[in-house]
């Protein structure tokens, strides 16, 4: 989850995000997306049936993080 979300942060710099991600509108920046979006998903649901807020909360805004970053590069 960490690496998912360094990668979050770091795609806030132009240059950062097309070397990471990709450049704009190709397979590889919505498949990286994706990605994150899965494993912040399974990950939240992973700390929800275990119980752990301290994870779970992190977890989710990371879910919402990305998939707002998806909306945001599908729209753009």
């Amino acid at each position: 989850m960490s690496v998912s979300a360094l990668l979050l942060l770091l795609a806030a710099i132009r240059d950062l995000k097309v070397l990471l991600l990709g450049p704009d509108y190709t397979n590889r920046l919505y498949i990286t997306i994706e990605v994150n979006l899965l494993v912040a998903i399974v990950a939240t649901i992973y700390f929800g049936v275990k119980q752990k807020s301290m994870a779970l909360i992190p977890g989710l805004i990371l879910a919402v993080d990305t998939g707002i970053m998806g909306a945001i590069n599908s729209v753009v």
